[in-house]
């Protein structure tokens, strides 16, 4: 106490170095409620477009996702458990192709990659997904540690544009616009 008070430098050190450890709990709360809050919305934004996150740990093909994601699939929140390798089992066969060459592109090149393809649900139905991923997480051989992404159910936005493409040869005759060359109007006599 005695050094406290000779002087306000030494003062405003003693008061500073006393109320060290609660200012700094303060600010570690105060960051976490910030994270939390943040968290929050993103979850809700997330939700709104129904969209979920996927994070893969590249390395042992590890995959954590969103509860939205989850629930894309038609699984509860604590009964989805996947791995690289069900996600990729679980791509529709037509499409598996093309999405695991955009899958190695973005390995070799970090991204971003982006996908449409279908997907199986836990009730074996297939959904339409757009997924964007890119690498986040890079070793220091520049080798890919971690992908993060996200996923969009797009299934009914696909099956109108398959309607309409059905669609278009039915009705391609009706889009032809018949044109005349437009002619003045007769000259009228007086009455």
């Amino acid at each position: 106490v005695a050094a406290c008070l000779s002087g306000l430098p030494a003062l405003l050190a003693c008061f500073c170095s006393a109320n060290a450890p609660d200012r700094l709990n303060g600010g570690i709360a105060k960051s976490q409620g910030t994270a939390l809050e943040g968290e929050g919305r993103l979850r809700l934004a997330l939700g709104a477009a129904n969209q979920g996150w996927i994070e893969l740990n590249v390395l042992s093909g590890e995959v954590a996702v969103s509860e939205d994601y989850s629930k894309m699939l038609r699984y509860g929140s604590d009964e989805y458990h996947t791995s690289l390798q069900r996600w990729k089992s679980g791509i529709h066969p037509d499409d598996r192709g093309a999405v695991m060459k955009a899958f190695r592109e973005c390995l070799a090149n970090g991204g971003p990659m982006s996908a449409e393809y279908r997907r199986q649900n836990k009730e074996g139905n297939w959904i339409w997904l757009h997924s964007i991923g890119k690498i986040t997480e890079w070793g220091p051989e520049r080798e890919p540690l971690r992908m993060s992404g996200i996923h969009r159910d797009v299934t009914q936005r696909k099956y109108l544009e398959l309607e309409l493409q059905r669609q278009a040869p039915v009705y391609s005759h009706h889009n032809v616009i018949q044109t005349r060359p437009l002619q003045a109007p007769a000259a009228r006599d007086p009455p």
